[in-house]
Parts: C-alpha cells; structure tokens; sequence
C-alpha cells in the first residue's frame, strides 16, 4: 500500500492508471491458471506474458493458486465495477484503489 501511495504523489495521474495495472496483473494469473489447467509448458506461456525470471513466475503462479479461477474472475469483475464507478463518479480514485488493493489477495 505504501508503494502505491508513494507512486501517487509522484504522478497522481498514475492512480488511473493502475487500474490498467491490476486488471494486466489479474488477467496474466488467469492465463498461467488456464495454462497449468491444460498442462502446457508454462514457462513458454510466462515468456509470451513478458515473465523471465523463474522467481517472478514462481510467485505469479503461487499468487494465482491461492486465488484460484473463481477469485480471479471475482476480482477482476470488482475492478471493473470499481472502473465504472471512479469514471461515473461515485468513487474517489485513490480511495477506492487502496481500498481495492487491502482486499486483493484476502
């Protein structure tokens, strides 16, 4: 959290951006959960998601496990509402990011 906040005060503009951010990060879980789903070769699948080092990998593929299929499709069907909102005005950017990004991974 206090990286995304340093990150804002460096450019607040960047705090639209980052929904951009997570929902790369969210569909990249799904695509490498598909991946081990069908037994393909993941680290053919984490190059073509731009993923070279095989610790970053690791920890993708153990962030994604403990979300499963379902919490990621959950999450990116909050972030999108949450997209919808800050854009209709009936959420404040920042707080609404930061709130989202507390419940990420719980």
């Amino acid at each position: 959290m206090e990286r995304f906040r340093q990150i804002v005060q460096a450019d607040p503009s960047a705090q639209y951006r980052m929904i951009t951010w997570l929902g790369i990060l969210l569909e990249n879980y799904r695509t490498l959960l598909m991946a081990r789903e069908r037994s393909q070769n993941l680290s053919g699948v984490a190059k073509s998601l731009r993923i070279f080092d095989d610790r970053v990998l690791k920890e993708y593929l153990t962030a994604a496990g403990k979300l499963g299929r379902a919490g990621v499709t959950e999450r990116l069907a909050r972030l999108t509402d949450l997209d919808r909102r800050i854009k209709t005005g009936l959420a404040e950017a920042a707080e609404g990011i930061e709130r989202y990004i507390a419940t990420l991974h719980a």
